[in-house]
C-alpha cells in the first residue's frame, strides 16, 4: 500500500507542478481533500473557484485506499496567479491568526465540516454537489 500512495502523492504534485510551469488557465482536477499532504497546499493556493465535495458513492475508489476513507472534492484550479489573487480577495478573512497555536481537539474529520483550508488568511469553503 505505501508504494501506491508515494505514487498518487508524486502523481499530484507533478500534474500540479506542470499546471503552474505551463500557466495553464483553467483546469478541473479530482484530488482528496488530504490536508497533511505535501502537495495539498499547492493545490490549495491554485484554486479560483470554491472545490465542490464529492460524495462518497460519486467515485469507485481503489481498494487499497477505502480504508483510509478519503473524500474527494473537484479543484478548478489555475497556473495563472493574477487568477489565484482574484478568487483569494472574494473569499472571507480566517479567524486564525497566523502563529497562533492549533486547535486539540478536532472534531470533525477535514471535509467534514465544509472547509477546503485556508490560503494567506482567507478562508476556502467546500459547496456539495447535490
Amino acid at each position: 500500500m505505501g508504494s501506491s500512495l508515494s505514487y498518487r502523492q508524486f502523481l499530484c504534485t507533478g500534474i500540479l507542478d506542470k499546471i503552474s510551469r505551463d500557466r495553464t488557465d483553467l483546469c478541473l482536477v479530482i484530488a482528496p481533500l488530504w490536508p497533511t499532504q505535501a502537495w495539498f497546499p499547492q493545490l490549495l493556493s491554485m484554486c479560483v473557484a470554491q472545490p465542490i465535495k464529492l460524495p462518497q458513492t460519486a467515485l469507485n475508489q481503489p481498494q487499497q485506499i477505502q480504508p483510509l476513507n478519503l473524500r474527494l472534492a473537484a479543484w478548478t484550479i489555475s497556473g495563472n496567479d493574477g487568477k489565484q489573487r482574484d478568487f483569494r480577495v472574494t473569499l472571507p478573512s480566517s479567524s486564525q491568526v497566523p502563529g497562533d497555536r492549533a486547535q486539540k481537539n478536532i472534531t470533525s474529520l477535514p471535509g467534514n465540516v465544509g472547509l477546503a483550508g485556508a490560503v494567506e488568511g482567507k478562508l476556502s469553503h467546500l459547496r456539495h454537489l447535490f
